[in-house]
């Protein structure tokens, strides 16, 4: 008998993540009736009954093994492990649009975010941006008090 799984790779989603049950063979033919335990630690036949009968999951960006051990009448017990990989997902961070009365300089008006799941803000992710910027005028230089009127681009400092 042989069983094999899958490692997951996923992008945060909000979304729980877990390995597939494994595909277990025997004499090359797909085996039905075979039991799977999971665990985050190796499973063995003398800790199955600490196991679960279905995949540990993750939710939140990071890495966890899953161990599988999986048996079946008139056959030895078998195991093996997979990875789940959860990778952290891109927030879009981008700067408020702001006036500035001509002599005076720049303002911080803020920033606002794209990309977040769900209920997650910057608040509830524990996040303090820091973040430093500059005018740019028109022509590529920074604008300054003093600058000619006109239109500038805000960008990263």
């Amino acid at each position: 008998m042989a069983a094999t799984a899958e490692d997951v790779n996923a992008v945060y989603d909000g979304n729980e993540h877990g390995i597939k049950a494994p595909v277990v063979t025997a004499d090359g033919k797909t085996l039905s009736g075979a039991v799977v335990f999971y665990s985050t630690s190796p499973v063995t036949s003398q800790n199955t009954g600490d196991a679960l009968k279905v995949s540990p999951v993750m939710k939140d960006a990071g890495t966890e093994a899953v161990y599988y051990y999986v048996t079946a009448d008139n056959y030895e017990p078998v195991s093996g492990s997979a990875t789940i990989t959860v990778n952290k997902k891109e927030v879009t961070v981008t700067a408020k649009d702001s006036a500035v009365t001509y002599g005076d300089a720049g303002k911080d008006n803020g920033v606002t975010y794209k990309g977040f799941i769900g209920n997650d803000t910057a608040e509830s992710l524990g996040l303090t941006p820091v973040y430093n910027y500059t005018y740019v005028a028109d022509a590529g230089s920074s604008s300054t008090p003093g600058s000619p009127v006109g239109t500038c681009r805000i960008v990263r400092g």
